[in-house]
């Protein structure tokens, strides 16, 4: 197996929606609790409805250890998996690509609290939860762009073919949520 190395520059043409949901259904997560607490209250205030919102929107993200906000590398191989089998290499894809985690560039604060507080990078939305349709806040990004490392198999698939799923993923498929209207971009190849 010769493992080589793909850059590209994706930069969005669409918004880019996340929900990262593992917060969400781990029981022992501090914000699945601190949702809960506030979720299970008979009368919520308009201040706990905020917090619930705030600690959604924060759950969605992705960061790193750092806590910057980041594409992470197996979002990217579940969106070129998805793209790759309008080709009919969905399962190759699958096989020999991995993409390692990248930064989201964004002109937008790098804290946390200043990025919710912005509204810009908020959106709240209904959503159907049990035939039920209830508001939930993700995180928006509408101008974006990243710099991605595709490590493939060159003995099993083509670089060529790893980058035309790439441009098929910002072209038709997307990644992310609500796909394929948001999460579309352009490819540039850097190396």
């Amino acid at each position: 197996m010769l493992q080589k190395k793909l850059k590209l520059k994706l930069t969005g043409v669409s918004p880019l929606i996340f929900h990262n949901i593992t917060h969400f259904i781990n029981p022992l997560s501090e914000l699945k609790i601190a949702i809960g607490n506030l979720t299970s209250k008979r009368k919520k205030s308009i201040d706990d409805y905020k917090e619930i919102s705030r600690l959604e929107w924060n759950g969605g993200l992705y960061l790193n250890d750092k806590g910057r906000v980041i594409i992470p590398g197996h979002g990217l191989e579940a969106a070129l998996n998805s793209a790759g089998k309008l080709n009919k290499l969905g399962k190759r894809i699958n096989e020999t690509t991995f993409c390692e985690d990248a930064l989201l560039d964004y002109d937008g604060p790098r804290n946390l609290d200043s990025l919710f507080a912005d509204g810009n990078f908020t959106l709240t939305v209904p959503v159907a939860v049990q035939r039920q349709k209830v508001m939930r806040t993700r995180p928006i990004f509408r101008k974006w762009s990243a710099k991605i490392v595709i490590l493939y198999d060159s003995d099993r698939i083509d670089r060529s073919d790893v980058i035309g799923t790439a441009k098929n993923c910002g072209r038709v498929t997307g990644m992310f949520e609500w796909r394929p209207r948001n999460g579309r971009f352009e490819v540039e190849v850097l190396k």
